[in-house]
């Protein structure tokens, strides 16, 4: 199995722009830490619900351990903390998914990510049957990549945050034509939206 790793956040007005710039500049050393099959951050560019989201990094593992390991790197461990205490808002969600849905080793382009939560009172049925028909989307051209699922919980950062799916694209126009299919993705975004409480769009290039 592999893990996608989202870590999403906003500054604080406080934070020096000399600290944003070397939180950002260190964690983007995560790059060139082997336990990253890919890695993508940058600034947010999603123009619809990004909820004040301004920058993420999306990182995928083969597995738990190889995330664990990334994150003890000490290329990566010092920027956490500065991370937490810079951030005026910080968003860790984590999704296990099929080696063959997450980005092959290699793939750079666009990581598109979508988060939510149910609303209170949505039948299990029904939340099985909005992720089952995400994960049906893999199938959509031009997505190289589309993983869908819960949290697995991580991090306590969630922000209430409980399922996400994550896909990759050469470039945003390719995630328009994606968005332009009726027969599998508007369904599939329709009754995910329908029955969702909340949700957070977030979108980086590498």
């Amino acid at each position: 199995m592999s893990v996608i790793h989202v870590v999403a956040w906003s500054f604080k007005s406080a934070a020096p722009e000399t600290e944003r710039r070397a939180v950002n500049d260190g964690l983007a050393q995560g790059k060139a830490i082997a336990q990253a099959r890919t890695f993508a951050l940058g600034e947010n560019k999603s123009t619809a619900r990004a909820n004040g989201f301004t920058h993420l990094y999306v990182a995928s593992f083969d597995g738990r351990d190889a995330l664990a390991a990334f994150q003890n790197d000490p290329r990566h461990a010092p920027w956490g903390p500065r991370l937490v205490e810079a951030a005026e808002q910080l968003l860790v969600l984590d999704l296990e998914c099929s080696a063959s849905d997450a980005p092959r080793a290699g793939l750079s382009g666009l990581r598109h990510v979508v988060a939510w939560s149910f609303k209170d009172g949505t039948a299990e049925d029904e939340k099985r049957a909005v992720v089952g028909g995400l994960q049906r989307q893999r199938d959509v051209k031009p997505a190289h990549s589309f993983a869908a699922g819960a949290n697995i919980g991580l991090s306590a950062r969630s922000l209430g945050h409980t399922h996400l799916h994550v896909s990759t694209f050469d470039d945003f126009d390719g995630l328009e034509e994606f968005r332009s299919d009726t027969v599998i993705h508007a369904p599939a975004g329709k009754r995910m939206q329908a029955s969702a409480e909340q949700i957070t769009a977030l979108d980086v290039t590498d």
